[in-house]
């Protein structure tokens, strides 16, 4: 497993090139550790708030298996689909909102927010079997609109 390095990624976000953090992030090998790292971290997340998640895990909730095992499986594991649930505890570890949209329905999910607090937005696009992010369109400008304080 290849570490990661920090300083290349806040270097990259606070000298806001574009194509620096695309050129990072194109390489399977270094976003697989980031990746682990935000799948322990909503394994957390649920097991630190059981009582919030459990009873949306059916096989949890029934008795018929641990929430520790149960994340074990369907949460920690590279390759796993994750699904409404898992992003809803990474959006709240992470104090992000998440707005998810599908091609299936015809409403905007919002995964978390926290009303009165101003937090940045991430849209993600659900096609059914994995979650793309959604880049907001540049302004005429030429500047984001979520510009990094």
């Amino acid at each position: 497993m290849n570490a990661f390095h920090l300083t290349d990624i806040i270097y990259a976000i606070f000298s806001c090139r574009k194509e620096e953090l695309l050129k990072f992030f194109s390489t399977y090998d270094k976003t697989l550790d980031i990746f682990a790292f935000l799948r322990l971290l909503v394994a957390i997340q649920i097991c630190s708030h059981s009582e919030e998640y459990v009873p949306h895990i059916p096989v949890v909730a029934s008795g018929d298996c641990s929430l520790e095992v149960w994340c074990f499986r369907r949460v920690t594991p590279a390759g796993v689909e994750s699904e409404y649930l898992m992003m809803r505890a990474l959006a709240s570890a992470l104090e992000v909102i998440l707005i998810v949209e599908t091609f299936q329905e015809r409403y905007t999910q919002d995964i978390y927010t926290d009303p009165g607090v101003p937090r940045p937005a991430v849209t993600l696009l659900y096609n059914g079997n994995h979650y793309d992010i959604i880049y907001p369109c540049a302004t005429s400008s030429g500047s984001s609109s979520h510009q990094a304080s």
